[in-house]
């Protein structure tokens, strides 16, 4: 016989539910916890070469500063030659070059820069027909697949442009942006201000293209990929990530004029330089997952650069419109590694517990070795508790070590070394686990080296597990 936990024992019932309740939430927390901010100290922001990087920074009256903090080569030079005010600037990663790059006017007028002399010296190379309206409130973004790269003009009034064709004097007005139905912002009109492609090395077999709602204060993407894998962008479709917060959790309030610009580093991560008034922020996209379901949300931490927001303050008082980071020289293919990652899972349940298992499989499909290729998820559907010895998670690797983290030891952490070209690596994790709140408990596994990776659209990998609404048997009163 079945009787619910109001039944024939209403006093010991009623304990059962709290004990279970408290148990079922405070797992639910725990598995949760993590997830909404990535550790600062693995931020590849921290890295001390970030504090090095170069940015050009574009500010009122078409000046446009270098920075970079504590060089003596900083300075802001007023771009001669220019017909209206810039907008918007950035490399153009097919150029291979490391101070000549694109800037784009209100009058739909578009211009390569040369940084390379004083002052520096601008030349007209198109004029976009029909002229983009969106002012200063826009992204002007080169795409990295396919060269010679296209421009991605978007603004907060909605149009949605490419500028295409090796002379980039071909204008493809693409279909206006909106938030895609089942969003948590379907039918609020959208104020795009900033964006970027990651993969921001030419020529990158695919790319997504992350934007900032200055009015919201979120991060978004595009819905949908195309056929190679990179964001639609034709379609204009959005789609919300999440707020953007800074290390304390605290939102932060984008300017309208806010703008957004991906480095790629040699290993392949992506680093985000935002832009607001007179403070820059950086974003390690490694924590943010673009292929989250429409209507799923995560927190998007932007960690602040007090040098590059000093000199800031300093070269550009009137704060910044634009930022172009230099990206890396066009890679041969000889020189990348390409790590493929591919997971499954399964459960069952008895008596309140459910028990997962999961298994993994890292490949190199890239001609060059992996170095210090490692494997990383967010929580699993197992957990130990406290001073438990019948729940938790095991795992097995086929090459290296891996180790569970975390509070409840159900994170993932693997350390393979270097893998070779071809090579295939097999994780096995699994356990038991107090189910918690019936729903979906979704694991996201990561795989990352030090080598070039420009792939990176298959380095990851979801499953999910099922939690099942649980009923507690208990028997009738004698």
């Amino acid at each position: 016989m079945k009787s619910s936990v109001a039944g024939s024992f209403p006093h010991r019932s009623l304990s059962t539910r709290r004990a279970c309740a408290l148990i079922t939430a405070a797992l639910a927390w725990a598995l949760s916890l993590g997830s909404a901010l990535p550790s600062f100290a693995q931020s590849s922001c921290n890295d001390p070469s970030v504090s090095s990087l170069s940015l050009y920074a574009l500010g009122t009256h078409n000046s446009i500063s270098l920075i970079k903090p504590g060089s003596a080569a900083q300075s802001t030079q007023v771009v001669n030659g220019i017909d209206g005010n810039l907008i918007g600037i950035d490399f153009r990663p097919s150029d291979a070059s490391a101070t000549s790059f694109y800037g784009l006017t209100d009058t739909g007028k578009l211009y390569l820069i040369d940084a390379s002399v004083t002052p520096y010296r601008s030349t007209l190379v198109s004029l976009s027909a029909p002229r983009f309206a969106g002012g200063y409130q826009s992204l002007v973004d080169f795409n990295p697949t396919s060269p010679p790269n296209a421009l991605r003009v978007i603004g907060s009034n909605d149009q949605n442009f490419a500028l295409t064709g090796a002379a980039l004097n071909q204008t493809v007005v693409q279909t206006a942006l909106a938030y895609v139905s089942g969003d948590a912002n379907f039918n609020v009109d959208p104020n795009i201000t900033a964006g970027a492609y990651d993969t921001n090395i030419s020529p990158a077999p695919s790319t997504t293209l992350y934007m900032i709602d200055y009015d919201l204060d979120t991060l978004v993407t595009i819905a949908g990929r195309n056929a190679i894998g990179s964001s639609d962008t034709r379609t204009g479709a959005l789609k919300t990530i999440g707020s953007i917060v800074d290390e304390q959790g605290n939102a932060i309030n984008f300017a309208p004029t806010a703008d957004l610009d991906i480095y790629t580093s040699t290993a392949g991560v992506n680093l985000g330089f935002a832009v607001t008034g007179q403070d820059l922020y950086c974003i390690d996209f490694s924590g943010v997952n673009a292929n989250l379901p429409v209507g799923a949300l995560q927190k998007v931490v932007a960690q602040k650069l007090p040098s590059y927001s000093l000199e800031i303050a300093k070269l550009a008082r009137d704060g910044l419109i634009d930022v172009a980071v230099n990206p890396l020289p066009p890679v041969q293919v000889a020189n990348q590694a390409d790590l493929s990652v591919s997971a499954s899972g399964s459960s069952s349940t008895l008596n309140g517990r459910v028990s997962a298992s999961y298994l993994i499989t890292v490949k190199n499909l890239g001609p060059a070795s992996a170095s210090s290729a490692i494997l990383s998820s967010t929580p699993l559907a197992c957990a130990k508790l406290s001073g438990s010895t019948a729940f938790g998670c095991t795992i097995t690797t086929s090459q290296g070590s891996c180790t569970l983290a975390g509070l409840l030891a159900n994170r993932i952490s693997c350390n393979f070394g270097d893998l070779a070209s071809g090579a295939t690596v097999l994780v096995r994790a699994g356990g038991t686990s107090f189910s918690a709140a019936p729903g979906d408990v979704t694991s996201t596994f990561t795989a990352l080296s030090n080598t070039l990776d420009a792939a990176r659209g298959n380095n990851s990998a979801d499953v999910t597990i099922t939690f099942p609404e649980v009923v507690i048997d208990v028997p009738p009163m004698r």
